[in-house]
């Protein structure tokens, strides 16, 4: 079930754009990064993600501002780390070569 929420988070968000960009299938990439959150997190940290997230939108805590498709992207690497985000992000446009 988490695997799918963060498939289609993903899918909304600029990442799918990224995976496109560099000749990756939004789908089977937003798809592999979603397995890989939920086979390589703790299920403590999954839900602290999931407490930054609105369903299939994004807010930042604390931000007033109405939620963009980039946000998803921004709680990510605010939840992992951007240098962790990227190996996984990385590994996922690898796998689909």
């Amino acid at each position: 079930m988490r695997r799918t929420f963060y498939t289609d988070l993903c899918k909304d968000s600029l990442l799918a754009t990224y995976f496109q960009m560099n000749q990756a299938k939004a789908d089977t990439g937003c798809t592999c990064l979603a397995a890989k959150l939920v086979a390589e997190e703790s299920d403590a940290t999954l839900q602290a993600l999931e407490r930054n997230i609105n369903t299939r939108r994004f807010q930042l805590l604390g931000d007033s501002k109405p939620p963009g498709p980039e946000d998803f992207s921004v709680v990510l690497d605010q939840t992992f780390g951007r240098e962790k985000m990227s190996r996984y992000i990385v590994q996922c446009l690898v796998e689909e070569k």
